[in-house]
């Protein structure tokens, strides 16, 4: 995982991990350096105002 977040990052492309819903998942992300992640552990979905 962390030689496919290398080459992520050497071509300038942000990892984007989904569907975290657990504080226990997030921990194990953090090892990753994973740069953004979403799910219902930061909030439920919401309806735009655009």
């Amino acid at each position: 995982m962390l030689a496919l977040k290398a080459a992520l990052d050497r071509h300038g492309i942000d990892l984007i991990v989904e569907k975290v819903e657990s504080e226990k998942t997030l921990v194990e992300l953090l090892d990753f350096q994973i740069d953004f992640g979403q799910g219902y552990l930061f909030g439920e979905p919401r309806v735009s105002k655009d």
